[in-house]
């Protein structure tokens, strides 16, 4: 192979690896956790009306203590979680799903699953969980 088609041959690929990176680079990163469409804040939860919280802690932590009418639906005991809040519910009313603090998951997760089961969108997660409420509430 003549050296020329061989220079052109790595300038073509240096060129095409150029350009994927450059399209690689105009790629949006990642959502924020703060940037998640269903979490909401405790200032955000002060000015909704009507608000029907779930706990998704473990029974035994919901026991211990949580926020005053909360309903505790978690993921370990989803069924009989799932009809205590569906005693208190109707279709289109607010829901805030909460738990423990900034790390737990838990209440992104059971809002995501009860928007999915109960095929509504007005369900969402509080960031910081109960810490972030009770610090508001003081």
């Amino acid at each position: 192979m003549p050296a020329w088609i061989q220079v052109l041959l790595i300038l073509g690929l240096a060129l095409a690896g150029a350009m994927g990176s450059a399209i690689m680079n105009e790629q949006p990163a990642p959502a924020a956790l703060n940037t998640d469409a269903w979490m909401r804040t405790a200032d955000d939860v002060a000015s909704m009306p009507g608000v029907i919280w779930v706990d998704a802690r473990r029974a035994e932590v919901f026991a211990a203590g949580h926020i005053d009418g909360a309903v505790n639906v978690s993921l370990e005991n989803w069924d009989a979680g799932l009809g205590d809040l569906l005693t208190v519910w109707m279709p289109g009313e607010v829901v805030v799903v909460y738990c423990d603090g900034e790390g737990c998951q838990l209440s992104r997760e059971t809002a995501e699953k009860l928007r999915t089961d109960l095929a509504d969108d007005q369900i969402y997660w509080l960031q910081g969980g109960i810490e972030a409420w009770e610090g508001y509430q003081q």
